[in-house]
């Protein structure tokens, strides 16, 4: 038996490190290595605040501060981290918000409720609630005139999307796409339809049927006029999320609007390359700040 336990796990490791980028198996292999990368980080301490939008103890976000002696911007960041819709929590992400804070902006970062006890409706619910408390504490703060750059990783990336482009529950929340500066989405599911069937998959649309892969995917709400500001950036390589679901968004988009959609393929990257921008300078690191610059000198 004990034979049989270490020929399947030397199986096992033997597949996993030869496993190829473009594979999920190549992902798991650096996985590790990411998080390692996120909890070894070094970062100085911040100025930050807890705030509950719903009953449910997932429903919070952070508000981060800038460094005081930093000039104030004209933008907050509303930013979604990544995680399958299932794993994290915006503790675990404070090296993106501190990338953002060192650069003089305040940054709000979510939490929702996770699959697979709550599908996208029920994340969708959590959006409308996080709205007007969004609202409330940027009074608070007189923060209120600020427009927000939103965006998000991965399957955060996916609720920012929804947040910005289902304009009927947008409008519901009191808000509209004029709040919004710019958005911005990494390594993007954002047509599901280009997605394999998997367990996250099936989780987060619904197992009851609550929703359907058109509901939850955000390409579904583009509409014939569109005027915000986009940045895509995928791996071309992805093992995760296939690549095909921001180049169907984008094209999508081209037909609405093309001058208002940047799309940065990383060649060769994987879907964690795309996630480690926070703690390394690299290709990824420079285009977003460049892109979000940009907003501050128009």
């Amino acid at each position: 038996m004990v034979f049989v336990l270490l020929s399947v796990s030397f199986f096992i490791g033997y597949l996993i490190y030869r496993a190829e980028k473009g594979s999920r198996l190549y992902e798991f292999k650096v996985l590790v290595g990411f998080w390692y990368q996120l909890f070894t980080h070094k970062i100085e301490r911040m100025e930050e605040a807890r705030y509950r939008y719903g009953k449910h103890w997932r429903q919070y976000f952070l508000l981060v501060k800038p460094k005081r002696e930093m000039t104030d911007r004209e933008h907050v960041i509303l930013y979604f981290h990544g995680g399958g819709w299932r794993l994290g929590k915006p503790e675990f992400f404070r090296v993106h918000a501190k990338l953002f804070a060192e650069r003089g902006y305040h940054v709000i970062m979510p939490s929702h409720r996770r699959i697979p006890l709550y599908s996208y409706q029920h994340m969708r619910e959590d959006l409308n609630l996080l709205m007007p408390k969004i609202d409330e504490v940027l009074a608070q703060h007189g923060l209120q005139d600020k427009q927000i750059i939103l965006g998000g990783a991965s399957s955060g990336a996916n609720l920012a999307a929804h947040m910005l482009y289902h304009r009927a529950e947008l409008h519901k929340q009191g808000w509209s796409q004029d709040r919004f500066a710019g958005i911005f989405l990494l390594a993007a599911p954002l047509d599901l339809s280009k997605m394999e069937q998997s367990f996250v998959l099936e989780s987060y649309v619904g197992w009851q049927k609550e929703a359907s892969i058109e509901a939850a995917s955000p390409i579904t709400y583009l509409e014939a006029v569109e005027n915000t500001p986009v940045l895509c950036v995928h791996g071309a390589k992805d093992g995760i999320v296939a690549y095909d679901t921001t180049c169907s968004f984008v094209e999508k988009m081209r037909t609405i609007n093309p001058d208002i959609i940047q799309f940065h393929t990383l060649e060769g990257g994987t879907h964690l390359d795309v996630s480690r921008w926070g703690y390394r300078m690299d290709e990824l690191q420079t285009v977003l700040l460049e892109w979000i610059e940009r907003f501050e000198v128009q």
